[in-house]
């Protein structure tokens, strides 16, 4: 492990509240993608069709340009995909490609899987279980022909058009903190803890070569995005640059209280940082070099798992809100 730490300053910014897209005590959270003008999350609670009225969770997809959710469906212009029982739609992750939102979660019989719907509505489609019963909790990714899930003990591919699950990796210490599909390589991390190091790995798409970028102490990482260049990990408290090309790690900026969603535009990070405690302040910042901290929007009332950036809108979404923000 070498991890080089920087100078703090601080810095302060202003910004608006973003605006909820959806009645924030619908969200999940846990499901966020924004592809050709749509954004695509999940709502719990819901009376939508499913099995269990009032308890159905549902996959939705509105209008990137939406400003309002409490306007109107006409002004977000909301799309109803698949509407299923909660269990159906647990798990961190969605990805869309292909005409269809994929997503993984808990199937009926209790092992996690890779689901997809078309983009337009319609019934579910299993694209492959994994071997372990553990549901899916680390993101999903596509290469424009395979689909990529991962649970605490494996990473799969499924592809697009159809077959069975391939292993990627599995390794039974694993236990996934987040994984992507970048450059036509795949890069995890494992979670770290106590005494037990976080391993950053990168590997071939169909799992080989595998290399390890690093090991960092006590990571226990939310999540990961990425530049051209490095990888930044969110942490308990703190946000770590870790090269691709194995050079020094860096502590890119630290003394953050509860960082988690994470993404990288003009070599600036953004993440949100609050705990789930009711009464700890929620907002959305922006990293500079020199941990230089500026805060871009406070969030009322909800606690931010993850940010992605598209066309200098950085959507997120949390535990009861989903919204936008023009950078």
């Amino acid at each position: 492990m070498r991890i080089a730490l920087v100078v703090l300053v601080l810095g302060c910014g202003g910004g608006e509240f973003p605006s909820p897209v959806f009645d924030p005590k619908q969200n999940w959270g846990g499901n966020l993608a924004v592809h050709e003008g749509r954004v695509y999350t999940t709502t719990i609670n819901e009376s939508c069709g499913g099995i269990d009225p009032g308890f159905d969770h549902a996959v939705w997809s509105v209008s990137a340009a939406a400003e309002d959710g409490r306007a109107g469906p006409a002004n977000r212009d909301e799309q109803l995909i698949f509407c299923g029982a909660n269990h159906q739609l647990f798990g961190f992750g969605m990805t869309v490609a292909d005409g269809r939102v994929f997503w993984s979660g808990d199937g009926d019989d209790g092992v996690g899987a890779i689901y997809a719907a078309p983009i337009e509505g319609g019934e579910r489609e299993l694209m492959g279980s994994f071997n372990t019963g553990t549901a899916a909790n680390a993101g999903l990714a596509t290469d424009g022909e395979h689909v990529y899930a991962a649970t605490f003990d494996e990473i799969l591919r499924v592809p697009l058009a159809g077959g069975g699950p391939e292993t990627v990796f599995e390794q039974i210490t694993f236990e996934a903190g987040w994984f992507d599909v970048i450059d036509g390589a795949v890069f995890a991390n494992t979670w770290g803890g106590g005494s037990t190091p976080t391993e950053v790995m990168k590997m071939n798409l169909d799992g080989s070569a595998r290399v390890v970028l690093d090991v960092l102490p006590d990571l226990q990482p939310a999540q990961f995005c990425d530049d051209a260049e490095a990888l930044y990990f969110t942490r308990s408290d703190s946000v770590v640059r870790v090269p691709k090309d194995g050079t020094e790690s860096t502590v890119f900026a630290f003394g953050l209280a509860t960082p988690r969603g994470c993404a990288v535009l003009d070599g600036d990070v953004y993440t949100s940082l609050g705990g789930i405690e009711a009464d700890t302040l929620k907002q959305i910042v922006r990293l500079r070099p020199g941990n230089v901290v500026e805060v871009v929007a406070e969030v009322e009332g909800t606690v931010v798992f993850l940010i992605e950036i598209a066309d200098r809108v950085l959507h997120y979404a949390g535990l009861g809100a989903f919204g936008r923000l023009e950078l």
